[in-house]
């Protein structure tokens, strides 16, 4: 008889799918947010594509598209509730949040692509006085992207 080769400890692909999967199933969703909630600047557009929601996590999809002819390498993502600004407001109330899981192919979006990215989070909202701030900051580089999400368009999120 012949000997079983010993078993291998790394993770198999199987392992790794259930993760995979998920984040798979909010890629195929169709995109169904359309108002202005992105920002366009230095050649940089990201845009809030749709918000999921399935069991007790909160899902985001963001499309990043570099127009420009250099990479653009992104160190953070960042996720804040912030109190909405009204008159001369000289302090704010900063949350900031943790994804619980995320999708991201590659930290780096070459010339001329798009890439679509899916942040996990566990269920939350948040007041009218109050928004989502989303903030992206290049590795080595000025150009920063951020934008606010009201509380609105965080109450539209698809069920899955």
């Amino acid at each position: 008889m012949r000997s079983q080769p010993a078993e291998d400890k790394t993770p198999t692909q199987a392992a790794v799918l259930p993760e995979t999967g998920e984040y798979e199933s909010i890629l195929k969703q169709r995109d169904f947010i359309v108002a202005q909630n992105g920002v366009a600047d230095k050649a940089m557009e990201v845009f809030l594509k749709g918000i999921y929601t399935r069991d007790n996590y909160v899902y985001f999809k963001l499309d990043i598209t570099n127009n420009s002819e250099l990479p653009y390498t992104y160190n953070y993502c960042g996720f804040a509730v912030i109190t909405k600004k009204k008159g001369k407001m000289t302090s704010f109330d900063r949350t900031d949040l943790t994804p619980a899981g995320s999708y991201v192919p590659a930290h780096t979006i070459e010339y001329k692509k798009t890439m679509t990215v899916v942040y996990k989070f566990d269920k939350f909202n948040f007041s009218n006085d109050r928004v989502l701030l989303i903030e992206m900051v290049e590795d080595n580089g000025e150009r920063g992207l951020f934008f606010r999400v009201t509380s609105s368009t965080l109450l539209k999120a698809r069920k899955i």
